[in-house]
């Protein structure tokens, strides 16, 4: 419920900006992988879902905050005399970054070089 009412406030305050302005929406898929000391861990299958905001500041200088929802986690498996036990962990979170680009060169409608910093 809090990353919605994130989403509807950045989502105000961009509609507010002028026209240089984009809004982007990611979705994707982590697997992640981790390894026990004696155990099998399984790795099982995180959601990752995030807003991110482009705005041209001058010419050729571009800020991009971005937040997302990320999902990672594994699955651990033990084998006992009693029979099969396992577990899942699952960790939520939330990440937030900004992303400070610098067009150096453009490539005509198709691409740009530049450098950036987050």
């Amino acid at each position: 419920m809090k990353i919605l009412r994130l989403a509807l406030v950045l989502l105000l305050i961009v509609s507010a900006h002028s026209a240089s302005a984009q809004i982007g929406i990611r979705a994707g898929a982590n697997f992640a992988t981790q390894l026990g000391d004696t155990e099998a861990v399984i790795p099982i299958v995180g959601l990752k879902l995030g807003l991110q905001y482009k705005h041209e500041l001058f010419d050729g200088l571009i800020i991009q905050p971005e937040v997302y929802f990320i999902q990672k986690g594994g699955k651990e498996q033990n084998f006992s005399l009693d029979g099969e036990v396992s577990r899942t962990i699952l960790i939520d979170y939330l990440e937030y970054a900004v992303f400070l680009r610098g067009d150096i060169t453009d490539f005509g409608k198709t691409g740009v070089f530049y450098f950036g910093v987050g």
